[in-house]
């Protein structure tokens, strides 16, 4: 796996626990100049920024198709929800930060709580709010949910209104206004199933 070694814009709000992990690879290279933001198990650089003259330079280490990491056989992955965009969600956010155009306006972080979750928000502007979406382990949506925020506020208690299935799910955050979307924000996590089926066997 891959993992974030320092609290940069890039990484925030990436959740790696969520990629194909067994079917995308890293190239053995080695940091020179930049300062490494994500690393490979074996400590090889995955993702890497640096300053170049007056402008900015991120650095990816993996064999890519369209710009995302290359998934071999991604029909095999067994990972029914489109993990995918939270590949686009690494490139989306490498990209902000090179145009030097990351918001004042940001999350901080999403944390679990027993109802929901809490948001810690930075610079909130007028007219702001939080979307929130939680999808299952197959993409589908279990809980949308649209909250307004003032300029004063510094945090969000959002409670899930609806009982959620268990298994393994995904909440997506964002922030954003009439304007347009200030950031974005995921967070897995886990709840108990009641039962499930572990395996059938025929025995006639």
């Amino acid at each position: 796996k891959w993992k974030s070694t320092k609290q940069h814009f890039i990484t925030r709000g990436i959740s790696f626990d969520v990629f194909p992990w067994g079917h995308m690879g890293v190239y053995p290279y080695q940091n020179n100049s930049g300062e490494i933001l994500v690393e490979s198990a074996k400590g090889n650089p995955v993702l890497a920024v640096r300053n170049y003259g007056k402008g900015r330079v991120v650095e990816f280490g993996y064999p890519e198709r369209g710009f995302l990491p290359r998934v071999d056989n991604p029909w095999e992955t067994g990972l029914n929800y489109p993990y995918w965009e939270y590949m686009w969600s690494l490139v989306g956010r490498s990209v902000v930060w090179a145009s030097h155009k990351e918001p004042d306006t940001f999350i901080e972080i999403v944390e679990r709580t027993h109802e929901g979750i809490n948001v810690k928000l930075n610079n909130i502007q007028k007219n702001a709010y939080v979307n929130v979406q939680v999808i299952d382990d197959f993409g589908d949506v279990e809980e949308e949910i649209k909250t307004t925020v003032n300029v004063k506020q510094t945090e969000a208690d959002i409670k899930f209104s609806k009982k959620l299935d268990g298994g393994k799910l995904i909440v997506n955050v964002q922030l954003a206004s009439d304007n347009g979307v200030y950031d974005w924000y995921s967070l897995p996590f886990e709840i108990s199933k009641i039962a499930e089926i572990v395996s059938v066997e025929n025995r006639e």
